[in-house]
């Protein structure tokens, strides 16, 4: 956006985000910094008949639970007059981003969801090839947890990886009928499946 003096913006479709990076000690000027570049944002849409919706728009603070708890109650940010709701998660293409990005709400969604779809693979698996389940698999649980891994994997506590983690390794036991009690990792590799840690890693590789 060419109105915009310090925000960097991503906009996709209809939705627009404004990014500003800043530190504690420079709240105040952050807050007036935002509000000036809403402030032409808003300008530039009444000159092409066009208009904010402050109900459809929120404010997101990311950084230390400490640092985010304290300055919570001084963030005010507005748009035509109507102060911005602070929130503490927010949904973005389908991910559901928290305020110190440990995406703990994207994966107990992603798990409720998994939970589901494995249910109903176990049920008809008898009646399926290896090529099948591991398809349906692929298809209905682990794409879940595949969407925007790159972005969540890295910061996932070692608590959620392991949750995830047992999802992958159920999907393994459906593919080749295994009992509760059988190794999993040799029959992933067959598979030709990271585990999560490997996963997390590579990305983390990728940007170096």
């Amino acid at each position: 956006m060419c109105c915009l003096i310090f925000c960097s913006t991503h906009l996709y479709a209809d939705d627009s985000q404004l990014y500003l990076q800043f530190s504690r000690d420079s709240l105040d000027e952050a807050r007036e910094k935002i509000n000036i570049d809403l402030d032409n944002i808003s300008k530039l849409s009444e000159s092409m008949c066009l208009s904010i919706n402050p109900s459809k728009t929120v404010v997101m603070l990311f950084g230390r639970k400490v640092m985010t708890e304290a300055c919570k109650d001084l963030i005010r940010i507005s748009v035509n007059g109507a102060v911005l709701p602070l929130t503490s998660e927010c949904r973005n293409l389908g991910l559901i981003m928290d305020s110190d990005l440990r995406f703990d709400s994207h994966i107990n969604l992603l798990l409720k969801r998994a939970f589901v779809n494995i249910k109903l693979i176990y049920g008809c698996k008898e009646f399926l090839d290896i090529r099948q389940r591991k398809m349906l698999c692929e298809a209905l649980v682990l794409s879940h947890l595949n969407y925007c891994d790159t972005v969540y994997g890295p910061c996932l506590t070692k608590q959620n990886v392991a949750r995830v983690q047992k999802i992958q390794n159920w999907c393994v036991r459906i593919v080749f009928n295994l009992r509760r009690t059988d190794r999993t990792s040799c029959r992933r590799q067959q598979l030709g499946w990271l585990n999560m840690a490997a996963c997390a890693e590579s990305v983390l590789h990728d940007f170096e």
